[in-house]
């Protein structure tokens, strides 16, 4: 016990050092790379209405957020919920993401979770025990499109990202948009009757993945959502994937692990 309890450990911090390096060089970057983000006239007024709403202009666009989060998973519908413990660094900017998860899958035994998206391309590393594992999603281009939506999705604690050039959103209906993300990616963004995002969906091959956001408060000066769940449907089943809690948030400042 004693021999898998130092394995799992230094797996485990193995993959939080590759976090840490590369959420440090995210900060880098984003320095480096500032710019000043305007609210153009293309974007669809409920779009508008909420990033003026969400005091994220008040913000420096330079830096990153960063985020605490915990909460629990499963793989599969009927698996066994494991709980899990995080970082998450965000950067509207450049565009880069770096997302960090402890899973706890048993007595000494964790699973480390590294996903990232930098200039350098895109990157999903598992490891436990000191042995990667495929992720959820095996083809490379799922992988691409997923982490691509991940960080999408976040855009809801850091708005920014979803005023970048290129974004083209279009209006469905007064409380939807949509828009085109990337070349397999487009993602569905629902507001609720106060204005608020309450989902962002997309989908990936045969499954569609749903965001849906809660407990909204004022943290640091920004109106961001406390809960988030994460949702899989396949034809024939629906199941929840995640269910996430912002624990702690940060926007701007020098780089720390926490």
């Amino acid at each position: 016990f004693a021999a898998l309890a130092v394995i799992d450990l230094l797996s485990a911090a193995s993959v939080r050092r590759e976090a840490q390096m590369l959420s440090q060089l995210l900060y880098a970057q984003a320095v480096e790379k500032p710019h000043a983000f305007l609210i153009s006239a293309k974007i669809p007024e409920v779009l508008r209405e909420y990033v003026l709403m969400s005091g994220v202009l008040e913000q420096e666009a330079d830096n990153v957020v960063r985020m605490r989060r915990k909460g629990a998973l499963r793989l599969h519908e009927r698996g066994a919920w494991q709980p899990f413990e995080g970082k998450f660094f965000l950067s509207g900017t450049i565009p880069g993401m770096v997302a960090f998860a402890d899973v706890t899958t048993g007595i000494f035994c964790s699973r480390s979770i590294l996903r990232t998206i930098s200039a350098e391309g895109f990157k999903w590393l598992e490891k436990r025990w000191g042995f990667g594992f495929r992720p959820l999603f095996s083809d490379k281009e799922d992988i691409r499109t997923y982490l691509l939506m991940e960080y999408f999705a976040a855009g809801v604690w850091c708005p920014y990202v979803w005023l970048q050039s290129g974004l083209q959103w279009e209006e469905k209906r007064s409380s939807e948009i949509v828009v085109q993300a990337g070349p397999t990616l487009s993602l569905t963004l629902q507001f609720s009757g106060d204005g608020l995002p309450q989902s962002l969906s997309a989908s990936i091959g045969e499954r569609v993945i749903t965001y849906t956001y809660s407990g909204y408060q004022h943290l640091a000066g920004v109106l961001v959502p406390l809960h988030w769940t994460v949702d899989i449907s396949r034809p024939g089943t629906r199941y929840t994937y995640i269910n996430g809690q912002v624990t702690d948030i940060v926007f701007g400042g020098n780089f720390a692990w926490w």
